[in-house]
């Protein structure tokens, strides 16, 4: 599974996934950490990679809209605060290691939107 974290999630994040053989990248790489949620989810469908993000209400209304549209995706993470603090990175990268290890290939997550749990 190929990954884009959001703004939200630290560049050390990343960092440690990639060191694991993961495919990821952020928006601070991509140089569109200014743009607005929609333009990330677009961003990512094209890449063809899901998005990690702790944007729970944005997402949920664009994962909705999508599906009342009939646009498709590449994924949705959901991270909620109450499962993983965004300063509890080791946690955070426990969880999406084991992620990408359960969904490991390309497009498992089309369509889809998910809330990542602690491990």
């Amino acid at each position: 599974m190929r990954l884009l974290l959001d703004e939200m999630i630290p560049p050390v994040v990343v960092e440690k996934l990639r060191e694991a053989g993961h495919d990821v990248l952020s928006v601070q790489e991509r140089g569109t950490r200014s743009s607005g949620d929609p333009a990330q989810l677009e961003d990512a469908s094209r890449m063809g990679r899901a998005i990690v993000t702790y944007n729970i209400d944005d997402f949920v209304g664009l994962v909705t809209e999508y599906a009342e549209t009939g646009r498709s995706h590449y994924g949705v993470i959901l991270v909620s605060q109450y499962s993983i603090r965004q300063g509890d990175r080791g946690t955070l990268i426990r969880a999406l290691t084991g992620l990408c290890e359960r969904f490991n290939s390309d497009g498992a997550l089309v369509d889809q939107c998910i809330y990542l749990e602690s491990v």
